[in-house]
């Protein structure tokens, strides 16, 4: 019995949780295009990597984000071609690009993470604090084990 209702439970999340990510992401990516902040979602989340790490580099970020390192490549050409990156030579090894976020590239990201802020607020009408922080934990668990286990099933 209780196998059969975690397996009702996982296909019910599976089946809401592309739905939620797709929807939300449009949200953000639409309020990101009518105030003109002039970036995407993997660009603001490489802004955000790069202002929370201590000592980013190039191919760390394509790990992290899980993306190709071209598409980071081009993404941080993007940043670094209007102001809010720069992109320096390691002095130990000349082959390592540390990022540094500008100031004008903290002014974006906290205009960004106001306008992203402000979709999931108005998407989270009605829930309360403690199903809020719930769904976090619930995400932050699963992509640490996604993450581990390098998508492969848990035992």
């Amino acid at each position: 019995m209780k196998k059969t209702m975690n397996n009702r439970c996982i296909q019910q999340f599976a089946a809401a949780l592309p739905v939620a990510i797709r929807n939300l992401t449009d949200m953000v990516s639409r309020s990101f295009d009518k105030n003109d902040l002039g970036l995407n979602l993997v660009q603001l989340g490489l802004l955000e990597m790069v202002a929370g790490n201590e000592d980013p580099v190039q191919s760390m970020l394509a790990d992290q984000m899980c993306i190709d390192k071209s598409a980071i490549l081009r993404h941080v050409d993007v940043l670094e071609s209007k102001g809010w990156l720069e992109r320096r030579v390691d002095p130990k090894d000349r082959r390592r690009k540390h990022l540094v976020i500008s100031e004008l590239g903290n002014t974006v990201l906290q205009n960004a993470i106001d306008r992203r802020n402000s979709v999931l607020q108005q998407v989270a009408v009605g829930l309360s604090r403690t199903d809020i922080e719930t769904a976090a934990n619930v995400l932050e668990h699963m992509a640490g084990n996604s993450q581990v286990n390098d998508g492969t099933a848990l035992q």
